[in-house]
């Protein structure tokens, strides 16, 4: 793990410009250029002056007017807040993403979080691999185009590494009782020494958190301790089908009513085996026209694997060593992708399987 270290806090916000560089400043960060944007908000390239490093600074809209005194919180500033709590947990640990510091001034719209910076990006897959690709995994100078195109897209040993990082990094979660919910290639960065860090915890959920706020409730302490209110009501938090469709768990998208808390576990090692599945193969395991065909799809629909699917079929495979990592992944994969919550591996039996 890293060396234990906080949070740093900030409650004031100043924006001025260099006029030598042409650059806004951000207290001490000098904002370099957008990285990208989703539902919620921006992220930004910037060099923290102080340290002289490159972050990454999540920009978080909190809603409504700037509030000129403390008092209520919108919903959306209470979501970013719990994100924050969730973070905090993560600072120790390699393979989660770290924040730096929370920029909260009360008197702005807005909420910056100051995030290591990542510089590969987000994990992508290739369509197709190049000859150089394929040397630089299989150590030979004997492959030829034809054979480039018929093997996996992502190599074994690669995905192994992604998966054996990201099952430590879940499994610290899971003991922290944080649900991810988002398990997905585009919220697995990639540092510059070539490290995963689980990303992005906007949908999240805090089970732990959770309890811990229904002991002031004074109903919990009316209903017997098996079936508290505080268990139902993360189970209903924890049924909801938030998150990226084709990464849905089947028990999610047939909103089972034999859904417990403790599958949750299981929801996000599912999203682990469609995740894993993209990244050697070049495609998702299902695919259809709209979310509401796909959600039909994914608890009923047969998964293919290289060498039932022409589409996907390799038959060039140069050595026996990459002959029986596949039949080894594919075993893995065939017990984590399992329609049956119950029947599917767990993250400490994932861990035990020989391919891993």
């Amino acid at each position: 793990s890293r060396n234990h270290k906080s949070v740093h806090e900030t409650n004031y916000i100043r924006i001025d410009y260099d006029p030598h560089t042409g650059k806004t400043l951000l207290n001490n960060y000098s904002i370099l250029k957008e990285l990208g944007r989703g539902q919620y908000g921006k992220v930004r390239l910037a060099q923290d002056l102080n340290h002289n490093q490159y972050v990454a600074i999540k920009v978080l809209n909190r809603a409504g007017k700037p509030k000129l005194k403390l008092g209520s919180m919108s919903h959306e500033e209470v979501k970013i807040l719990q994100e924050v709590a969730m973070l905090r947990k993560c600072v120790d640990h390699p393979y989660l993403i770290q924040l730096n510091e929370v920029i909260n001034d009360f008197k702005s719209r807005k909420i910056y979080l100051i995030f290591e910076f990542c510089s590969q990006g987000e994990i992508t897959w290739a369509t197709k691999w190049t000859k150089q690709d394929y040397e630089n995994i299989t150590n030979t100078n004997n492959a030829t185009d034809n054979s480039l195109a018929n093997i996996p897209l992502f190599s074994f040993e690669k995905t192994r590494t992604v998966a054996t990082q990201l099952l430590l990094g879940l499994e610290y979660l899971h003991l922290n009782g944080i649900v991810h919910r988002d398990i997905k290639p585009a919220n697995l960065l990639i540092t510059k020494n070539n490290e995963v860090r689980i990303s992005d915890f906007g949908v999240s959920f805090d089970i732990t958190e959770a309890r811990a706020r229904s002991k002031n409730n004074r109903l919990a302490s009316l209903v017997p301790v098996s079936d508290t209110a505080a268990d139902q009501l993360i189970k209903f938090e924890l049924s909801k089908t938030v998150g990226t469709p084709a990464f849905f768990a089947p028990e999610l998208c047939t909103m089972n009513s034999a859904y417990e808390i403790e599958s949750s576990t299981l929801n996000y090692v599912w999203a682990l085996g469609v995740t894993l599945y993209a990244l050697l193969f070049g495609k998702l395991p299902f695919l259809a026209d709209n979310e509401y065909e796909l959600i039909k799809k994914i608890p009923v629909e047969r998964i293919y694997y290289p060498d039932e699917d022409e589409k996907l079929q390799y038959k060039n495979i140069v050595n026996d060593l990459l002959a029986v990592d596949f039949i080894l992944l594919k075993d893995l994969l065939q017990k984590i992708l399992v329609p049956d919550p119950q029947d599917r591996l767990s993250i400490k039996q994932i861990k035990q399987h020989p391919w891993i």
